[in-house]
C-alpha cells in the first residue's frame, strides 16, 4: 500500500517481460496433457435456430457453448483437454443433424474446430447466453467502452456457476493455443480476471452515470478527471500553435515636473499657516477660493 508498492504495481507489465514470457513458456510446456483428443457432437442448425427465436438459455442446454461444455464435462476431461500444445486443437468436432455424422478430417476438420470457437464468441456476447452482459455505457449509448461486455450479476443458478467456470477454461486455451478470439469484455473485467487493481477511472469507462453518483455520495475522484486532463492537453497544444505576438515596448514612467519653490511669506494652497505680519505679529491665516485659485489673507 504505499507509494513505492504502487508504483511497482503499475510498472509490473514493463519490468523484465522476457523472462517473465520464457518462464510463461516453460510452464505451459511441463503442463501439456497426453491425452487422447476427444470428440464433441455439436447441432450447429438447433443452436442457431434458437439463436434467431431471442431465447435466453439459462439452463445451458440449446447453444453450441453448452452443447461443448456438457459434453467435454460428460467425458470428464476438462480442464486436462484445454491444455494442449502451441497450436493445436482441443477436441474433434462431430456435426449433429448432418448427413452421415461423421467427424470431418485433414482442413475441413481444423476450419470446423475454428468455426465452433467462433459460434462460441458470438453467443458470450449475445443474448442467448445470460454470462455477459453489455456495459451500462453501451445499454445507455454514451460515454465509452459502448462496445464492451461484463459478468452478468444475475447468472447465479448452478448451471451459469459451471458455465463460468467453462469460460475461464476457454480463456486458458486460448493462451496456451494462441486461437485469436475476439473477447469484448471491458477493462474492469479484465483488471479483474488479472489480480489488478480496479480504480474509479475503470468504473467511469464503463458505467459513467453510476460512477457520477458515487462521487457525489461518497466524495470519491470527480468523474471524467481523465478527459478534464485530455482537454487541457488539447488547450496548451491550440496556444503553443498560435502565432507569437510581439511583445511591446514597456512605457517609461514620466518624471515628475520640478515645482517652484513658494516666495516667502506665501501659503501652500488648502492649508492654514502661521504666517508673521509686516508688523513681525503673527496672524492666522484664512485660505479662500478665488475664480479657481487660492489665496491667504491675513487676519
Amino acid at each position: 500500500e504505499t507509494s513505492h508498492g504502487k508504483l511497482l504495481e503499475r510498472l509490473k507489465p514493463l519490468l523484465l517481460g522476457h523472462l517473465k514470457y520464457g518462464k510463461f513458456q516453460q510452464v505451459l510446456l511441463q503442463t501439456v496433457s497426453t491425452a487422447e483428443m476427444a470428440s464433441v457432437a455439436v447441432n450447429l442448425k438447433a443452436a442457431s435456430a434458437f439463436l434467431n427465436q431471442g431465447r435466453v438459455d439459462w439452463q445451458l442446454r440449446e447453444t453450441v457453448f453448452a452443447q461443448v461444455m456438457r459434453e467435454l464435462t460428460a467425458k470428464r476431461v476438462l480442464p486436462q483437454v484445454f491444455r494442449q500444445k502451441w497450436q493445436a486443437r482441443a477436441f474433434k468436432v462431430v456435426l449433429k443433424g448432418e448427413p452421415g455424422g461423421t467427424a470431418a478430417s485433414g482442413d475441413d476438420a481444423s476450419s470446423l474446430y475454428h468455426e465452433v470457437l467462433e459460434v462460441l464468441v458470438r453467443e458470450l456476447h449475445s443474448r442467448a447466453l445470460p454470462l455477459l452482459v453489455p456495459c451500462p455505457n453501451a445499454r445507455r449509448g454514451a460515454g465509452s467502452c459502448r462496445d464492451m461486455w461484463i459478468l452478468n450479476p444475475r447468472a447465479t443458478t448452478p448451471e451459469c456457476i459451471q458455465g463460468f467456470e467453462f469460460f475461464g477454461q476457454l480463456l486458458g486455451l486460448v493462451l496456451r493455443s494462441r486461437e485469436r478470439l475476439q473477447l469484448l469484455l471491458a477493462p474492469f473485467v479484465w483488471k479483474g480476471l488479472v489480480g489488478d487493481r480496479r480504480t474509479f477511472l475503470d468504473v467511469y469507462a464503463l458505467d459513467s452515470e453510476g460512477a457520477k453518483t458515487i462521487a457525489r455520495l461518497w466524495g470519491a475522484p470527480t468523474a471524467g478527471r481523465g478527459q478534464q486532463k485530455q482537454k487541457q492537453h488539447q488547450q496548451r497544444h491550440q496556444q503553443s500553435q498560435q502565432p507569437v505576438q510581439p511583445q511591446q515596448q514597456p512605457q517609461q514612467p514620466q518624471q515628475p515636473q520640478p515645482q517652484q519653490p513658494a516666495p516667502a511669506g506665501a501659503a501652500t494652497a488648502g492649508q492654514g499657516a502661521r504666517l508673521l505680519g509686516p508688523d513681525g505679529a503673527t496672524g492666522q491665516s484664512v485660505t479662500k477660493k478665488s475664480g479657481g485659485k487660492a489665496c491667504c489673507v491675513l487676519q
